[in-house]
């Protein structure tokens, strides 16, 4: 009874509007609809074609990458320690324009970074622990343009994305084999780094947390200011200086400045720096191209620092035998652990263990038809900063390998190592 009555006062309601002269809403027609869309598209597509890309001068190329020499056993300790220290560069600062606006949030510092369609960045975007490195922007950005199309992939992902320890390894990694680390935790003498100076500590009791790791503002602490100021007095180019969460390397050689008694004035004395930072839509250092725009890199390069402002961060400077000559460098190795002969399968790719002595960033598989043009190119990439084997039985796509021809078309296998070099392991006749 209840809904009866109050569907009559719904009903009185309308017929009283009614009465008084109520306009009912308008409903638009079909056609006024498909207008009103169409127009909406327009307006949508002009917006769209009104975004001015900015031309990249000079964009990321092979020549990039080859201008950062592979490191030999016959190259002076500076020449060793500068490589390191251009490759580092080169990460935070190649310029790219994003095809697509791109937004992400970064997790664990708890911000968002977007990239905007048409505006030019540069270096490796901030992704917290990640393994991103420039040899991997080579397959997405055009060479002629700087365009980088961020729907290929995900930017912020471990792949490409990186933070301040993963561009440390990758610039470390063009010479430094004889530590075994991945992030900034991993950074001490426990893990083959060598300290620099007379400060000290033991891994084993100087932890902090549930990991275990050195706690490297205590031990700044401890070792006192004077040790640790004539430790960073004896650094030099390439050495790794690490805090509980950042890593950078020094870029020079240091400025020390000493007081009247000896000391050394923490106030005056300085160094340089280089570092891959994190994107806060903030500007670290400032670049301009020669049409006069201004764009900000990924990081720091050879910026200015104090002793005192090392200390108060709690930094501890390390080296690594490469570069005090105690371990040589080495030529690139890698090895399938057979002998696959002058024909490939997936059943005997797939049984193998790929090896390296130098970390291993991708693995490429390329197929080429019998005039020698390539056909297809898949890449196996590397989740960790330092990867020393790969399954091959996870890495090779045999599914692509098989739609073709038994007999006709050529597989050649390659790997892209820390060091710049980019061997062949394996190449032969592609059979089922």
């Amino acid at each position: 009874m209840k809904r009866i009555i109050s569907l009559f006062l719904i009903l009185a309601t309308i017929f009283s509007l009614a009465a008084c002269g109520a306009q009912p809403t308008e409903t638009a027609t079909l056609e006024e609809t498909e207008s009103a869309v169409k127009t909406e598209e327009k307006k949508t597509k002009e917006e769209k074609e009104e975004i001015k890309y900015v031309t990249v001068e000079n964009p990321l190329s092979e020549d990039d990458i080859a201008a950062v020499p592979i490191a030999n056993s016959s190259m002076t300790t500076d020449q060793l320690r500068q490589i390191c220290l251009d490759f580092l560069a080169l990460q935070v600062s190649f310029p790219w324009v994003p095809k697509e606006t791109y937004a992400y949030h970064v997790e664990r510092q708890g911000y968002d970074v977007e990239y905007k369609e048409g505006q030019l960045y540069a270096g490796i975007p901030y992704v917290n622990v990640a393994s991103g490195n420039v040899y991997r922007y080579l397959d997405v950005i055009d060479p002629e343009t700087g365009i980088l199309d961020p729907t290929q992939f995900n930017l912020d992902n471990n792949y490409f994305g990186t933070a301040c320890s993963g561009s440390a390894c990758w610039a470390l990694g063009r010479v430094v084999n004889s530590a075994n680390y991945s992030w900034t935790a991993t950074m001490n003498q426990k893990h083959d780094f060598i300290l620099v100076g007379p400060y000290t500590y033991d891994p084993e009791i100087n932890r902090y947390g549930e990991d275990g790791f050195p706690n490297c503002s205590d031990i700044a602490k401890q070792n006192g200011k004077q040790v640790m100021f004539e430790s960073y007095a004896k650094m030099l180019p390439a050495d790794c200086i690490v805090n509980n969460g950042h890593v950078r390397l020094n870029a020079s050689v240091p400025n020390v400045v000493r007081k009247e008694d000896g000391t050394i004035d923490g106030a005056k004395s300085t160094t340089t720096w280089s570092d891959q930072g994190m994107y806060r839509n903030q500007n670290y250092q400032m670049r301009k191209q020669a049409d006069g725009t201004e764009y900000s890199i990924q990081g720091g390069v050879n910026v200015s620092i104090t002793f005192d402002e090392l200390y108060a961060g709690g930094y501890l400077p390390h080296t690594f035998a490469e570069f005090l000559g105690t371990d040589p460098v080495e030529d690139a190795q890698v090895s399938l652990g057979v002998d696959l002969g002058d024909t490939l399968s997936a059943a005997q790719i797939t049984t193998t263990t790929l090896t390296a002595n130098y970390a291993i960033s991708d693995v490429y598989f390329k197929i080429y038809d019998a005039q020698g043009n390539q056909k297809i190119k898949n890449a196996y990439r590397t989740a960790n900063h330092f990867t020393y084997q790969v399954d091959m039985a996870k890495a090779f796509p045999g599914a692509f390998a098989n739609t073709f021809g038994d007999g006709t078309y050529t597989l050649e296998i390659s790997v892209q190592l820390s060091n710049g070099a980019k061997p062949v392991v394996a190449k032969g006749i592609l059979t089922k």
